[in-house]
């Protein structure tokens, strides 16, 4: 598996986007280009600023213990983006 991917499945809700697209493509994961799966980890970061999102409502949760899980998963989306770019 190339390297993209591994780090890419090692994001909680870049996986499971990726493993819903997938499914709707009737694709498997592997078969994605590095590009497409940057972009789908440039979509699932900008979530986390949409207003009325599931995502965005985690980050600005009163739960200490959700508001950190999502900003964790923004680093590592942004980080995935800057090395995979």
């Amino acid at each position: 598996m190339k390297n993209y991917i591994k780090d890419a499945i090692n994001i909680s809700e870049l996986q499971y986007d990726l493993e819903s697209i997938s499914q709707d493509d009737n694709k498997p994961i592997e078969q994605y280009t590095q590009k497409e799966i940057v972009d789908e980890a440039k979509y699932v970061l900008s979530l986390y600023s949409e207003g009325g999102t599931v995502y965005s409502e985690d980050l600005y949760s009163d739960d200490q213990k959700i508001r950190k899980e999502a900003e964790s998963q923004i680093k590592q989306l942004k980080q995935y983006i800057k090395k995979y770019q």
